[in-house]
């Protein structure tokens, strides 16, 4: 549920706070990894720290058939990426 994964992730930012390392949660965050193929925002595994996110996680490349799904979904994900940027910038103050 959301809210299970609200809590996991707000006790990893809590640990990584505290300076425990090695933390490491999945988050939707602004990036320019080459995962993300040019999205601007893509979840990714994020290490975490004292001072919030510290870098990103490796990932293994994708196999070809994640690469096609990925693909099919690009422009649909994109199009939901600049719906949410239009939304933040009607609230910009």
């Amino acid at each position: 549920s959301m809210a299970a994964a609200a809590h996991r992730f707000a006790e990893s930012c809590l640990r990584a706070l505290n300076g425990q390392s090695g933390v490491v949660e999945c988050a939707y965050v602004e990036n320019r990894e080459p995962l993300s193929q040019g999205l601007p925002f893509f979840a990714l595994p994020v290490r975490l720290g004292k001072t919030g996110v510290t870098g990103f996680a490796p990932l293994a490349p994708l196999s070809p058939y994640e690469s096609d799904l990925f693909n099919a979904m690009k422009d649909a994900l994109a199009a939901n990426i600049r719906k949410g940027e239009d939304f933040g910038r009607s609230f910009a103050f």
